[in-house]
């Protein structure tokens, strides 16, 4: 389904009955990495996936905007008064600074291996990101999305030892942002939560899950660390063999771990 929200167009799915889980997909990734999330729990939930602007089946609106505004916006408009908000990395970003923006819209809050309390990238990360960037600005969108590939979903372990649908499905995703950007199209301001969303984790009051891939970039357990250091009602778990998508790649894990959780709310 599409929604014409604030100059632009939010993309997402929406099934199910009963109380709502949202969620906010990863900035390498959009919605349909959650597939397996939406079909298990829309069987007792009402579930929706949304794209971000610029991801997805989403586009940017001309000016500013704020993305935890968007996910106020599209409760708004689907009449739902509060939601179990589920955000990985970027998307939980997202998902962070709409909790502590609207904290009354918020039922629960599940963040997924996020940099949401990052103060200085890794040396690790900045080569991540110079090195995808500069493929990207020679026109090989192949290396760029290589390059990621590499860092975010091998995550150090062999290529012959994961899923090959996995892999596949990630690369898809990656290789459709790059494709996306190489069209520039025009991109909104972003209006960014101030004081920021790690400045104020000691705000929350919902049951928090934190979540976690033990083959991720050293920045991002740095990150979940400091963010379950600061909020008071948090539960952390590291998902095994799993790296930045833990949810598309582990889902049954994962899913167990987001159900316990739902029976706390």
């Amino acid at each position: 389904m599409n929604l014409d929200f604030e100059g632009g167009r939010i993309a997402f799915d929406d099934f199910g009955a009963g109380d709502v889980i949202l969620f906010i997909h990863a900035g390498i990734a959009n919605r349909t990495m959650w597939e397996r999330q939406v079909m298990e729990f829309s069987r007792t939930h009402r579930v929706i996936a949304c794209d971000l602007r610029g991801f997805g089946g989403s586009t940017m609106p001309a000016g500013e905007f704020a993305y935890a505004d968007d996910l106020r916006g599209l409760l708004d408009v689907l009449h739902i008064e509060q939601a179990t908000v589920v955000g990985i990395s970027f998307g939980g970003n997202v998902a962070l600074d709409f909790a502590i923006a609207s904290p009354e819209r918020l039922r629960g809050l599940v963040l997924v291996s996020t940099l949401a309390a990052m103060s200085e990238p890794s040396d690790v990360l900045k080569r991540v990101w110079r090195d995808s960037e500069a493929a990207f600005e020679s026109g090989d969108i192949d290396s760029a999305t290589a390059i990621e590939m590499t860092e975010w979903i091998d995550g150090g372990r062999p290529t012959e030892s994961l899923d090959p649908a996995f892999r596949l499905h990630a690369e898809s995703m990656i290789r459709q942002i790059w494709q996306r950007a190489a069209l520039g199209e025009e991109e909104g301001e972003a209006r960014e939560l101030d004081p920021p969303a790690k400045e104020r984790l000691h705000e929350l009051r919902v049951p928090v899950l934190l979540v976690q891939g033990d083959h991720e970039l050293p920045d991002v357990p740095l990150s979940m660390q400091r963010i379950a250091e600061g909020i008071p009602n948090s539960t952390s778990h590291v998902i095994d063999n799993a790296s930045h998508l833990a949810p598309l790649e582990r889902p049954a894990a994962f899913n167990r771990l987001l159900r316990d959780h739902l029976a706390t709310l």
